[in-house]
């Protein structure tokens, strides 16, 4: 097995690790923790159609991306944001986390997925700092068992004393020329009416 093989499988161990542990409530020394439990149901279903038009509506029944829990984690090191959801990924896929800090920099960070790219099976990874793209060692958003984890170095944070976070999961269940339809669902929202996720409390160091 190669090194780099046995970095990437490391990683993928550490985040499933450290999202056993969020679940289980614990919470290392010197951490502030937020929870929270989604209302199931509420995904917010888009139809677009040449011949109706576009529709939106909840669908109660749309188990997929149905986002279930977010925790966020702030250790003095990392910031840990996970979701869990009862159904997660389609045609395309799309997680967004927004991390806010007491600084007033706003992170975002992106995990997609796409059946036309190049190579369908590499989610791309997108960071930015207040809309510009930026990059920091470190910087790791997985697929987990239950969801998407994402965990940020403080450093690339600007070691902020608080942080507040959120995030938004998308999914397309169909793209032709008869029409599209996608799935949104927002975790700290009943509905998801804003592609921008709504923001958790201040989480404290």
């Amino acid at each position: 097995m190669s090194s780099r093989t046995t970095r990437t499988l490391g990683r993928a161990a550490a985040a499933t690790a450290t999202l056993a542990l969020l679940a289980a409530g614990t919470v290392t020394a010197h951490a502030d923790a937020y929870r929270h439990r989604d209302a199931t149901g509420d995904v917010t279903v888009t139809s677009d159609t040449a011949a109706q038009g576009t529709r939106t509506r909840v669908d109660p029944g749309q188990r997929n991306p149905d986002l279930t829990n977010l925790t966020i984690q702030h250790t003095r090191y990392k910031v840990t944001v996970a979701t869990a959801a009862r159904a997660y990924g389609g045609i395309d896929d799309n997680w967004h986390a927004r991390i806010v800090t007491s600084k007033g920099d706003r992170f975002d960070l992106t995990r997609s997925v796409s059946t036309g790219a190049e190579d369908p099976s590499k989610p791309f990874i997108g960071v930015t700092r207040n809309g510009y793209r930026v990059s920091c060692d470190g910087i790791v958003v997985s697929r987990t068992s239950s969801g998407v984890i994402a965990q940020v170095p403080t450093r690339c944070l600007g070691r902020p004393w608080k942080v507040r976070a959120g995030v938004v999961a998308q999914v397309y269940y169909r793209e032709s020329g008869e029409g599209d339809q996608s799935g949104r669902d927002d975790v700290l929202r009943d509905r998801a009416a804003s592609t921008t996720p709504a923001l958790s409390p201040w989480v404290l160091l």
